[in-house]
């Protein structure tokens, strides 16, 4: 029990010495990913959460710094057919060609793409193509310790692989988790966090 209380302190500790991010002081290739800000995610649904809710004006506020002809912005939206195999993990949620599946009204912009995902690790959708060319990689959206946390690790070590120096930003203020009885969002929030962190990854408090 003194090792789990002396790992929370290290992880609130390391939490606590994140600092605010400059958008302006970002240099090179910029993009901005947005995961699951949906409607089945944010505003109704099985897994509408109101913590995924709470995301929508901070990223708003966010996309409201970004120049979008020099700052690329993709939007994953999951949309599952019926068969999903996920829904034996998880309840229905998000079918394509539904509403739910819908990137929230006040996020959406012609400047814009959408890229539809059938798992929760963007990465591996079939529209998605990684680039060379990245140099900041900014992550914003739900789940942190689900598709966040999984996009996020899977580009930071598919450019390790190619040998590339990349900055993949991780914003608190702008991703969170759903919170049930077996799913704290405080602690699991915490927990990805801190595991990106120990990825290389640049958690960051918040993006101004």
């Amino acid at each position: 029990m003194k090792g789990n209380n002396t790992f929370i302190k290290t992880i609130n500790k390391t939490l606590d010495n994140t600092i605010n991010l400059n958008f302006k002081n970002l240099k090179g290739h910029n993009i901005i990913f947005i995961v699951d800000m949906v409607n089945g995610f944010a505003k109704y649904g099985n897994l509408f959460s109101s913590n995924i809710k709470s995301l929508i004006k901070p990223i708003k506020g966010l996309l409201a710094k970004v120049n979008t002809n020099e700052t690329k912005v993709i939007a994953f939206n999951d949309a599952h057919n019926e068969h999903s195999p996920e829904f034996h993990t998880f309840p229905s949620h998000c079918l394509e060609n539904t509403s739910e599946s819908q990137l929230v009204a006040e996020l959406q912009s012609n400047n814009i793409k959408i890229i539809k995902k059938n798992s929760t690790n963007g990465f591996f959708a079939f529209d998605f193509k990684p680039n060379l060319q990245w140099d900041n990689i900014i992550i914003v959206g739900c789940c942190t310790d689900i598709c966040v946390y999984q996009f996020a690790v899977s580009c930071k070590t598919w450019f390790n692989q190619h040998n590339k120096e990349v900055n993949v930003i991780v914003p608190m203020s702008m991703t969170n988790t759903y919170d049930e009885k077996e799913h704290s969002a405080t602690i699991l929030n915490q927990y990805a966090w801190y595991s990106m962190i120990k990825n290389g990854i640049t958690v960051v408090k918040d993006i101004v």
